[in-house]
């Protein structure tokens, strides 16, 4: 009998998104996602959503129980299930897609048991979609079929994320009562593990690289540091000990970062691995200069744009000096300002849900 535990959940599930999710009628394509209420989920709702635009049979689903479909996408690495355990959670696919956004072996226990199982159950994964080429080349490295792989990147709403203006940011400022006459940094991803207080860090994130980036910055100049998103106490006690200020709020949804982005004056990413991160095209599509180390999709970007900010990971000393040029050099702003909206639309979701579609149309016979 299947546990009262499962069955509320399973009950949620079918009043969120359906009853086929229980496996009443069958969709051609079924999202996976964690119900997490962050960038994996809003990654595949927006990605569903332009699917559909084209009739597409795809419905969403958040939890691994009682699945029919034709072909099941599991959302992300972590979130991949081989046939064989499929016996005990009532799953019937006839095709897998498999979304990897990043890792690497060495990073983690997690990390490492995760990369091991999907490998090893590679002949059961008719498509495995990575965010980078950094990513697309590990997996050649590691013998992932070639004719089975493809890049698509992490996507963006344009229709939200929309440039900022001298009016925008002001009012986004007022919005969040931000000091004045102080120079805004945004951070808006989860760097603490778990999805609590967030007090211990995720090193691959590069909380630490950002508290002495920030920390350096902050002898030269009035900073105020814009965080959103959980499980941020690492930071939040590192710039309390260096006596910096900041806002911190946790957003219901993504879709309410806009004005955050747009009270900005840029974006500092420090992380060591990354898949995106989603502010990579987010800023682009704000224009809000991003600061950044060569990892994920902010090394892709950089081959692309001809003004920009990028650094080796770790590499204080170089990130300090962007920053630098970042907040002093106007005219090179609004040069990077003009390209970055420019190469946003690369990154729209309509482009992101055209790129499944294709798979989806490889699959359907």
């Amino acid at each position: 009998m299947m546990r009262l535990s499962i069955i509320f959940p399973l009950l949620l599930q079918a009043w969120r998104f359906g009853w086929h999710t229980l496996g009443v009628g069958r969709p051609e394509w079924t999202f996976l996602g964690d119900d997490a209420g962050w960038s994996i989920d809003h990654d595949g709702e927006n990605t569903l959503r332009i699917m559909q635009k084209y009739d597409a049979k795809v419905n969403y689903a958040s939890l691994p129980f009682c699945i029919k479909t034709q072909i099941l996408h599991f959302g992300s690495l972590h979130a991949f299930k081989p046939r064989r355990e499929w016996r005990y959670r009532w799953i019937r696919a006839d095709r897998i897609v498999v979304t990897c956004f990043h890792g690497n072996f060495g990073n983690s226990k997690a990390m490492d048991r995760s990369l091991s199982k999907l490998l090893s159950n590679s002949v059961e994964i008719d498509r495995l979609i990575v965010s980078n080429e950094t990513m697309y080349k590990r997996f050649i490295k590691w013998g992932f079929p070639r004719d089975r792989l493809r890049k698509i990147s992490v996507g963006v709403d344009t229709r939200s994320f929309i440039p900022v203006t001298e009016e925008t940011r002001a009012s986004s400022r007022h919005l969040l009562n931000i000091p004045e006459g102080h120079i805004v940094v945004g951070s808006f991803q989860k760097d603490g593990k778990g999805w609590l207080e967030g007090l211990d860090p995720k090193y691959e994130k590069g909380p630490d690289i950002f508290c002495n980036i920030i920390t350096a910055l902050a002898k030269e100049f009035s900073l105020h540091v814009l965080l959103t998103g959980p499980s941020r106490g690492y930071v939040k006690s590192k710039l309390e000990s260096a006596g910096v200020s900041y806002t911190h709020r946790f957003l219901d949804s993504p879709d309410e970062l806009p004005p955050y982005y747009h009270a900005c004056d840029f974006y500092l990413m420090c992380s060591r691995e990354e898949g995106g991160p989603k502010s990579v095209p987010e800023s682009l599509a704000c224009g809000i200069p991003l600061i950044a180390t060569r990892t994920g999709l902010a090394r892709d970007v950089e081959s692309k744009l001809k003004i920009g900010w990028f650094a080796d990971i770790d590499d204080e000393e170089n990130l300090i000096a962007l920053a630098r040029n970042v907040i002093l050099d106007k005219a090179r702003r609004k040069l990077y300002r003009d390209n970055a909206i420019l190469l946003a639309e690369t990154y729209s979701f309509n482009r992101v849900g055209k790129a499944h579609l294709t798979i989806y149309k490889e699959l359907i016979k």
